[in-house]
């Protein structure tokens, strides 16, 4: 499902493997992506998914379980 998809796409992004991620691990301070790489996560989880990802829902979504859950409601 689109849970694994969004967790290969950060752990490749940020040099990690999809076993290192949990859901609740905070993307900017346990796995310590910087803004420039939340921004560009979020623009391949919206190619792969084909959805959009308005930035007001970016900004409420620190760990990987709550990102989870904004693209369950948006998709």
């Amino acid at each position: 499902m689109f849970e694994t998809k969004v967790k290969e796409i950060i752990a490749e992004k940020l040099g990690l493997t999809v076993e290192d991620l949990n859901d609740d691990d905070d993307v900017l301070d346990d796995l310590g992506a910087s803004s420039l790489d939340v921004v560009e996560i979020v623009m391949e989880i919206e190619e792969a998914l084909g959805i959009t990802i308005e930035d007001s829902q970016i900004i409420e979504c620190r760990h990987i379980g709550d990102i989870c859950e904004m693209i369950n409601r948006i998709s």
